[in-house]
C-alpha cells in the first residue's frame, strides 16, 4: 500500500515503516515521510522466503550515515549476530525466529532488549 494511502487511513499520529534493502531505497523512503525504516534482510532468513540474500550488518552503518530516521534491522538476526547489528548502528532489531521458536519467548525477548540497552549505553559512555 502506498504510504500516502496508509497515512490517510491511519492518520498522522500513527507510526509507519517501510522496508528497504539499501541506502538509495532508504533515502526515498525518508522523503516519503515514514517514521522509521526496516532494513534487511541483514542475514539470510527462512522466515520470509522472498526476502533475498542477506546484505550484511555493515550496510546498517551506510544507511544510518545517510538518513535521519531510526533504522530497525530485520532478517536472520539471532543471539550470535545481534551484537554486530547494534554495533553497526541499528536503533533496534527484529528477531522473529529466535524468539518465536524458543521455549521461553519472554526470556528470549528480554535477552535482546538487554543486549540493545547494554550496547547503546556503552556507546554513550
Amino acid at each position: 500500500m502506498p504510504i500516502e494511502k496508509a497515512r490517510k487511513l491511519l492518520g498522522e499520529d500513527k507510526i509507519i515503516c517501510l522496508s528497504v534493502n539499501d541506502r538509495e531505497e532508504a533515502v526515498l523512503v525518508e522523503k516519503l515521510g515514514t517514521d522509521y525504516v526496516g532494513l534487511g534482510p541483514i542475514f539470510d532468513t527462512a522466515t520470509k522466503k522472498d526476502a533475498g540474500k542477506g546484505i550484511g550488518s555493515f550496510k546498517i552503518r551506510e544507511v544510518k550515515d545517510t538518513i535521519k530516521l531510526p533504522v530497525v534491522a530485520i532478517g536472520g538476526i539471532n543471539k550470535e549476530n545481534c551484537k554486530s547489528v547494534i554495533q553497526n548502528g541499528a536503533d533496534s532489531l527484529v528477531a522473529i525466529s529466535a524468539v518465536v521458536y524458543s521455549d521461553d519467548v519472554k526470556r528470549e525477548t528480554k535477552y535482546f532488549i538487554d543486549m540493545i540497552r547494554r550496547i547503546k549505553k556503552h556507546e554513550k559512555e
